[in-house]
């Protein structure tokens, strides 16, 4: 945070975790502490500028009940075709995106770290050949960044 605040002064940098007072009153809810993520973001949010929400795990993927998913449906309509949703692993990070690096490397691509900045602008043969990633990653994620060591 004081690299990116050195680089840009003028940048705004918002905790928008639940907080102790949404967690009592939710308790037990499925995909509440999501809910409450993304309401915190809606409140820090200012039209026109970009806002950039950095969150491990799984919180990213566009699934029910988590925070992306909340944020598209809590979101205007104009502003949904504009949100985008990144996965950013290491390369070994996950056995199905390593065996996809794996064949990569073997067809000769430079073996660099890399972005896939349409999961859905791929071959067709891709999403067949790699069932599982293309389940976990690339239909739930619309770009990859992929961290080569």
């Amino acid at each position: 945070m004081r690299a990116a605040e050195a680089r840009n002064p003028s940048i705004r940098i918002c905790g928008i975790e639940e907080t102790a007072q949404q967690e009592k009153r939710q308790s037990g809810q499925s995909g509440a502490r999501d809910r409450a993520i993304a309401a915190n973001f809606w409140k820090a949010f200012i039209p026109g500028e970009r806002h950039v929400i950095l969150f491990g795990a799984l919180h990213c993927a566009n699934e029910e009940n988590w925070l992306f998913h909340n944020l598209c449906s809590q979101a205007d309509a104009f502003l949904k075709e504009s949100m985008l949703n990144v996965c950013v692993a290491g390369e070994h990070q996950n056995g199905m995106l390593e065996a996809f690096v794996f064949f990569l490397d073997e067809i000769g691509l430079a073996p660099t770290t890399f972005i896939i900045a349409d999961t859905h602008a791929l071959h067709p043969w891709i999403y067949k050949a790699f069932q599982g990633l293309n389940n976990n990653i690339m239909r739930k994620y619309a770009a990859l960044i992929v961290f080569r060591s």
